[in-house]
């Protein structure tokens, strides 16, 4: 519990969480400190495309699945991501101006592009959040929280830019419904 702590001092601070509260938490639902992996939450299909291929074909991978895209090299290794609120958060005026560009553009040049007119513009573009298969559950849930993202990308242990899974926030909430739903049962017994 004290690595989760330790590696997210800011976040603390900046969701007002008073830590007796959250190792209450803890101690009523000791998953939150399991990892990841031991709790197979680690979706391992997933969409992903190869920063080399036109960032129109990324784009109709993303309209396909409704879900996030992984950007890798030809290794597996996670170099950026596409996703609906990434797309969502670019300025549509810039957007416009750039439709033609953004037909002949790679990947990588794609998601070169968006974090350009994401430093120019109001709004902020979602960063790549990752992590690792023994991550705690609450280490994940406080770096989504953190990043106000939606999904956590994983990443392989020895090799930790090779990308090996996603875990979505849904898989978190599924979680905890389970374990309410198991306390509702042992309760009603």
């Amino acid at each position: 519990m004290a690595a989760a702590v330790y590696l997210f001092p800011s976040v603390w601070s900046e969701m007002r969480v008073e830590l007796p509260a959250f190792v209450s938490a803890v101690l009523l639902f000791p998953t939150v400190a399991t990892s990841i992996a031991s709790l197979d939450l680690i979706q391992h299909e997933f969409p992903s495309v190869q920063s080399r291929c036109s960032a129109t074909s990324a784009l109709s991978l993303l309209n396909h699945h409704k879900t996030p895209v992984a950007v890798i090299t030809d290794s597996g290794h996670l170099i950026g991501a596409l996703s609906g609120p990434i797309i969502s958060s670019l300025d549509s005026t810039a957007v416009t101006a750039a439709a033609s560009d953004i037909a002949t553009f790679s990947v990588d040049e794609f998601v070169d592009w968006i974090g350009r007119i994401g430093r120019k513009s109001a709004r902020s573009v979602p960063e790549v959040v990752v992590c690792q298969p023994g991550s705690s559950l609450v280490a994940v849930m406080v770096q989504a929280l953190a990043h106000r993202v939606d999904h956590v990308w994983v990443v392989d242990a020895k090799d930790d830019c090779k990308v090996v899974g996603i875990v979505t926030f849904n898989d978190v909430l599924r979680v905890f419904r389970d374990q309410l739903t198991a306390v509702e049962e042992i309760v009603e017994f």
